[in-house]
């Protein structure tokens, strides 16, 4: 098999021909970072949107979950008061049923805490991902920093490809060219 192999023959052509591979590779090599750079921005924006929405989830569940508490806390401690003064009254009977009201409560106020640790774990997992969010958006920044050099330098790269490859032509056809078109008319006639 075959494959392409750059002119040896004569150094004007290949010198040309490397200044037209320059120009096709500064063409197309900021097209593919560019490319991988929208791809990872959009994965980012992504993971953004989702973080927000988690975010907000358990916002939203911390506040239900402080009013349940406080709403809990404030049965309990109305039932305290009331235990507090039918021992005063010294009405046992009756304390009885708000002692089990106010361990009931303390039941539910446990597994309220409970849920309550949950979702502070939640946000610390969503600070987590938060900062690594952060992280990825630097990395984007500075991928964006590296696309506009890659861009730079593709340009000096055209600009250079342009000159060897006219260059390499131009000397190419003056310096060989010219004198081999002449020797194949001699050889004609």
């Amino acid at each position: 098999m075959n494959l392409i192999t750059p002119p040896t023959d004569n150094l004007y052509k290949f010198i040309a021909i490397t200044g037209l591979i320059l120009i096709l590779l500064s063409i197309i090599l900021p097209f593919v970072k560019e490319e991988e750079l929208s791809i990872k921005m959009q994965q980012d924006k992504t993971s953004g949107e989702v973080l927000k929405a988690k975010g907000k989830y358990l916002h939203e569940q911390n506040e239900r979950l402080q009013k349940s508490n406080e709403m809990l806390i404030e049965s309990i401690n109305k039932h305290i008061k009331q235990i507090d003064d039918l021992l005063k009254l010294k009405k046992i009977s009756s304390s009885e049923v708000l002692l089990q009201e106010v361990k009931d409560g303390t039941n539910e106020l446990q597994n309220s805490l409970k849920k309550y640790d949950e979702s502070i774990n939640g946000i610390q997992s969503q600070l987590e991902s938060v900062i690594e969010q952060k992280g990825n958006t630097e990395l984007l920044l500075y991928l964006a920093k590296q696309l506009s050099t890659v861009k730079l330098i593709s340009k000096i790269g055209i600009v250079l490809g342009l000159l060897l490859t006219i260059v390499g032509f131009w000397l190419w056809y003056t310096r060989l060219q010219v004198f081999q078109d002449k020797s194949i008319r001699k050889e004609l006639q």
